[in-house]
């Protein structure tokens, strides 16, 4: 009897399920026909039977694996759910995204998506270094880049560098592939493996599936030598390849993983990775060819992606098991029985609905669900319009960053860290005359180093949001580059982190017990306990010219302790502090994100509203969600009123110092700060409404717009001011009233062409160049100009030092106006 025949009587029998018995059957009968090509019937029966039992019995033991991996994640809910001081529903969000509800921060998808990300870069921080983003946003050592490529493909190209620096990437994807069948997944080891595919949807879309086929097939770009059946081992023919690639374009066009025939059906996470090593070029200029073609042309971007995806994957399946969507309603179902056992429900009628939304919601977010365009057009027009905003208005930018000192030293505070070391830390790793070196040193220590891997990402923390075409997000980086919110941004969070290695290996000598009580209790409220410390005091420190640091890759290295134990110290030492750095130098959030557009889809006029409204508010939705509830959550009674004041009167101090420099950096003289209307204005400016604080002491706020317009959005305002100049005009025209278009033309201009607003440069830009135009064509001008020093005297007794309409100062800023002389 076959084989075959023996799974049909085990259907027949109810030994195994018919979705069983069709699987087997399908493999058992593709093994069959290939082996009947080159033997008798009875020795393909043989052949197919035994390796269609063999690859049952390995694919059965994978699938005991995963099981027991999915038990373990709900074990996991349940031993928090019993601590939590929250309900289920709010557990199941801390699970997803970062609030710190409690004294102890659960480790969640977003942050655990970002810990795995930075450890993944700090492998790669040689790479960093050499291709890393520079001031114009561009990838560097182009032609290096080109070589690892083909080292990486196996051809030797002579260039070590490119050697060595094709080697750290091969470690880095290998030390990725690890961690994720760690955690569930089972892809292969390939020695030949080139480097991944990045699929442009929309081209592969264009060109049509067989034109797509036809692509690789006729251009002889892949290696059928290589590309076996992942589940029977046996090689492609002609036929059956172009079968597997037609099932590739579908899964690709379906925002699938490029899954293959073998895998049909397979629906868990931990089974679509191995997919993506099925592709295998010839060489280096195949790959190569196929990124231009339908793909990413840029390889260091197409690292970074992987590098960035891998990650987001592995933190589902550490978090939620090997299937997380599975386990994502297994929870939200499992919390609704609680809410009717406990009586919730009776209460509440509408609480699990609410939960059920915003856990939903809150995972779109984190997964990128919500930044899939609808309209692609519609989100590139909009993206577009938003970052040429942002390169427009945001040139101050810098001078509002200044508060991030406040959130720093109050960060140190709370977690134990000396404050003026810290400050001095920071500014010296942002003044520093060599960037490059400082930033690798960070980016091993795994600090990250988001300037180097993307574009436009400091804008992230004032609008959540870098999407848009590469030009106009190019521009917007650019912009943050040279006026320094970049630096300032990176170099203040790569500070704190190393700050918090740095006085880790000076207390290494301390057992755990005698560490500063405030140290211990940051230790306890990410879980790290005496054994924790043991482990990382315990491993080699780095020594380097700017300190010496506790270093993750000595931690890792350890063989004192099992392995499972040592990768379980240093998620908790990597999620202390990814998540403190977080909270020194804001950035943004999927909760901040979650509050302001509540998970609009881009692609959409109604979203892209919502997205232009939720500009330039994410820093103090990201405020709310990490100082302010942490006040709220972590300390008690005067404790908590001592820091909730600290971060008062820091805050306004800080703030108060931006708006003075903002003043003199726009000719004016500081502002009285006897008047309690600037204390107003610089509590809201330290805590990041500074554009709301405006409305203080003026109508309109600091981009010229009114309430409406701060709420709509700039977006909203940039539009209104072009229906403005061009069909407002067209009607005063009409009507016989004076347009004076060439005045308000170059008012529009000066407020909406990027760099304008660059802090250093903003205001010789007004006075030599706009101004003296506006005074040519414009018979208004002195009159208004004087107008405009009346308005600042009378609303917020400023003077001028560089009064409007001249071309050089009268005399230097008077200091003495903000102590009321």
């Amino acid at each position: 009897m076959s084989l075959r025949d023996c799974i049909i009587n085990a259907q027949k029998e109810g030994t195994i399920t018919d979705s069983q018995a069709k699987e087997s059957l399908e493999l058992y009968d593709e093994l069959h026909t290939e082996y009947k090509k080159n033997n008798v019937d009875t020795t393909a029966d043989t052949k197919a039977g035994s390796e269609t039992f063999d690859i049952l019995k390995k694919q059965n033991i994978q699938k005991k694996r995963q099981k027991l991996l999915q038990l373990k994640a709900v074990q996991q809910y349940n031993f928090l759910l019993e601590t939590y001081p929250g309900e289920a529903g709010e557990l199941i969000q801390d699970m997803i995204a970062s609030y710190g509800k409690g004294t102890k921060k659960i480790l969640s998808l977003e942050a655990l998506e970002e810990i795995i990300k930075k450890r993944a870069l700090s492998k790669f921080s040689n790479g960093l270094k050499e291709f890393g983003r520079g001031a114009r946003g561009q990838v560097k050592s182009k032609a290096t880049l080109d070589q690892l490529v083909k080292e990486v493909f196996g051809q030797d190209t002579g260039n070590p560098n490119a050697k060595a620096l094709a080697t750290e990437w091969k470690n880095t994807a290998e030390f990725l592939r690890n961690m994720a069948n760690e955690y569930g997944m089972s892809i292969p080891k390939r020695t030949d493996w080139g480097m991944p595919q990045v699929h442009d949807k929309l081209r592969i879309m264009k060109s049509g599936r067989d034109a797509w086929v036809n692509f690789l097939i006729e251009g002889n770009y892949l290696d059928y030598n290589k590309m076996v059946n992942q589940r029977t081992g046996i090689q492609f023919t002609d036929l059956t390849i172009r079968r597997a690639l037609e099932e590739v374009y579908e899964n690709i066009v379906a925002d699938g993983n490029g899954k293959i025939v073998a895998n049909k059906g397979s629906k868990m996470l931990a089974n679509t990775r191995q997919d993506h090593r099925w592709l295998v070029f010839k060489d280096s200029d195949k790959w190569l060819a196929y990124q231009n073609n339908f793909g990413e042309p840029n390889s260091f971007a197409t690292m970074v992606s992987h590098i960035e995806s891998m990650s987001r994957d592995i933190a589902q399946l550490q978090i939620f098991g090997p299937n997380p969507k599975a386990m994502l309603t297994y929870l939200k179902a499992d919390m609704e029985k609680r809410y009717l056992r406990s009586g919730l429900s009776q209460k509440k009628p509408e609480l699990a609905r609410d939960h059920k939304a915003k856990i939903d919601m809150l995972y779109d977010i984190q997964m990128r669900k919500s930044e899939a365009p609808i309209n692609s057009y519609v989100a590139n027009s909009f993206g577009a319009l938003r970052n040429t905003l942002q390169a427009s208005q945001l040139g101050s930018a810098p001078l509002s960053a200044i508060s991030d000192i406040q959130s720093q030293r109050i960060t140190a505070r709370m977690t134990g860290l000396p404050q003026a070391k810290l400050l001095k830390r920071v500014i010296t790793q942002i003044v520093s005359l060599n960037p490059r070196d400082r930033g690798q040193l960070a980016l091993r220590l795994g600090a990250g180093a988001d300037n180097w891997t993307s574009t436009n990402i400091s804008s992230a923390r004032f609008f959540g949001d870098t999407s848009g075409p590469e030009i106009t997000r190019r521009l917007a980086d650019t912009i943050h580059r040279i006026s320094g919110l970049s630096p300032m941004t990176q170099g203040g969070r790569q500070a704190f982190h190393m700050e918090v290695m740095n006085h880790l290996s000076i207390n290494k000598n301390k057992s755990f017990s005698n560490l500063d009580p405030v140290l211990q209790k940051t230790f306890q409220r990410y879980d790290i306990n005496d054994a924790d410390w043991d482990i990382i005091r315990k491993s080699k420190t780095l020594k380097t010219d700017y300190g010496e640091f506790i270093d993750i890759h000595e931690i890792e290295a350890s063989n004192l302790y099992s392995k499972n134990r040592v990768e379980q110290t240093i998620t908790k030492l990597m999620h202390l502090v990814t998540s403190e750095t977080e909270s020194a130098v804001p950035s943004t959030s999927v909760r901040a994100r979650s509050l302001l557009t509540g998970g609009a889809k881009k692609g959409t006029i109604g979203g892209e509203i919502v997205a232009s409204a939720s500009m330039y508010k994410n820093y103090p939705a990201t405020i709310m969600h990490t100082h302010i509830m942490r006040f709220a959550t972590e300390f008690r009674g005067t404790r908590r009123v001592g820091f909730f004041l600290d971060y008062i009167i820091g805050a306004s101090l800080m703030g108060a110092l931006a708006l003075q420099l903002k003043s003199i950096s726009r000719g004016k003289d500081p502002q009285n700060m006897e008047d309690p209307k600037f204390w107003g204005q610089a509590l809201f400016q330290g805590g990041g409404l500074g554009i709301f604080g405006d409305f203080l002491q003026a109508s309109t706020n600091r981009f010229g717009g009114g309430v409406k317009d701060t709420f709509s959005g700039p977006a909203i305002g940039f539009l209104e001011d072009t229906a403005n100049l061009s069909i407002g005009n067209i009607r005063n025209l009409i009507q016989g009233d004076d347009t004076n278009f060439g005045a308000e033309f170059i008012r529009y201009m000066g407020r909406y062409t990027p760099g304008s607003s660059i802090w250093y440069m903003r205001l010789a830009l007004e006075r030599l160049l706009l101004e003296r135009i506006q005074s040519v064509i414009d018979p208004k001008f002195n009159r208004n100009m004087r107008k405009r020093e009346r308005y600042y005297r009378k609303h917020q007794n400023q003077n001028f030092w560089f009064r409007p309409g001249k071309t050089f100062p009268t005399r230097p800023p008077n200091l003495g106006k903000a102590f009321g002389d």
